[in-house]
C-alpha cells in the first residue's frame, strides 16, 4: 500500500497546503458548522444529522441529504482539487441515477463568505 498524500489545495487561493494546515481546518469546520445548522437552509428542517466518513461529510435532514466531499488525497482516491471533487460528485450522481434517478439532485459548488468587504 502506498503512503497517503496529505497535501490539499487552499480553499480560497488554490495553493497547496498540508491537510493539517490551520486555515484549511478552520475553513472546513466553518462549512461543516454551517451545513449542520437547520437555520442555514430555506426549508428549515427540524433537525440535521451530521455523519463523517473518511472522504465526506453527510448532512441528513427531514427528507433530503447533502454530501460535502473532503479536500483530501489518499492512495485510493484524490479529492485534492475542486475539479477532482466536482468530477467525482458528477460520477457518483451519474451512477446513482441508474437506480434512484428521481431522488438524485445535481451537485454544486459550496463557497463560504465571511460577509466582509
Amino acid at each position: 500500500m502506498m503512503p497517503h498524500n496529505r497535501r490539499s489545495p487552499g480553499l480560497l487561493t488554490g495553493e497547496q497546503h498540508d491537510e493539517t494546515c490551520p486555515d484549511l481546518i478552520a475553513a472546513l469546520a466553518q462549512k461543516v458548522r454551517f451545513l449542520s445548522n437547520p437555520a442555514s437552509y430555506p426549508q428549515k428542517p427540524d433537525n440535521i444529522e451530521t455523519k463523517e466518513t473518511h472522504m465526506s461529510w453527510v448532512f441528513i435532514a427531514d427528507d433530503w441529504v447533502l454530501k460535502l466531499k473532503k479536500p483530501t488525497s489518499r492512495s485510493h482516491l484524490d479529492f485534492s482539487t475542486v475539479g477532482a471533487r466536482k468530477f467525482f460528485c458528477e460520477e457518483e450522481l451519474r451512477l446513482n441515477r441508474r437506480l434512484a434517478g428521481e431522488t438524485i439532485a445535481p451537485s454544486g459548488r459550496f463557497i463560504v463568505t465571511t460577509g466582509e468587504s
